[in-house]
């Protein structure tokens, strides 16, 4: 369950889908340009501090051992800047309390965000912070979100998801966004090794300042 739960905020799907929405609402009247536009640069900004967070550990080694930090869960991020806004979204132009689908929004958010947890993909510090940062980030275009408007067609926000999920079939069976990370981070910082969850304790513990083979790219599950 947790598996297919957090699925659902996986930025290799999410992200695609959310940003082709983004330009169906404008197009299509249903957002004012203006609103889009702030939503997707919410998700950018979002997109942009939780990958800078990464590379920033799995480069340079900056974390925190005390709070188990090594970056933002991008999974949280992601479901909570795109959810609420998305559910949203969905009861325009409908005889529907917008504030009780932003609430269902960050409902599934929470929950998405949660099921870092029991996979071991994430510390509790890191869904914590990747879920406001997520939901601060969604606050800016709610707060913008048109009083009425033309209620969203059904195909205007399943022809994004299908052309997500088609784009994600595309890409070779063992792409993740982490490898992905972790093939920019190389280039980035010069390293052939990332720093990893194991060397961040190890250091707190012994001082050590550089990555050893056996802790490289240990945490394979996270985004």
């Amino acid at each position: 369950m947790w598996i297919w739960l957090s699925e659902l905020g996986n930025s290799k799907w999410l992200l695609p889908a959310a940003v082709l929405l983004i330009v169906l609402s404008g197009i299509s009247g249903t957002l004012p340009w203006r609103t889009a536009t702030r939503w997707a640069i919410a998700v950018g900004v979002t997109s942009l501090i939780v990958l800078c967070s990464k590379i920033a550990f799995m480069g340079w080694g900056i974390g925190s051992a005390a709070l188990d930090f090594t970056g933002f869960s991008g999974h949280a991020a992601m479901s909570a800047c795109i959810y609420p806004p998305l559910a949203a979204l969905l009861g325009t132009g409908r005889h529907v309390s917008r504030r009780w689908l932003v609430i269902a929004g960050l409902a599934l958010a929470a929950a998405i965000a949660y099921s870092r947890l029991p996979l071991r993909a994430h510390s509790p510090s890191e869904v914590i912070a990747g879920f406001l940062l997520g939901g601060l980030a969604a606050a800016w275009p709610l707060s913008h979100w048109p009083a009425r408007a033309a209620a969203l067609p059904a195909w205007k926000w399943l022809v994004p998801a299908v052309l997500a999920l088609g784009i994600q079939t595309l890409l070779p069976p063992t792409a993740s966004t982490h490898q992905l990370v972790i093939a920019l981070v190389k280039s980035v910082s010069g390293r052939d090794e990332t720093y990893s969850r194991g060397w961040l304790h190890r250091r707190a513990a012994r001082g050590e300042e550089k990555p050893t083979s056996i802790a490289v790219q240990q945490e394979t599950k996270n985004d």
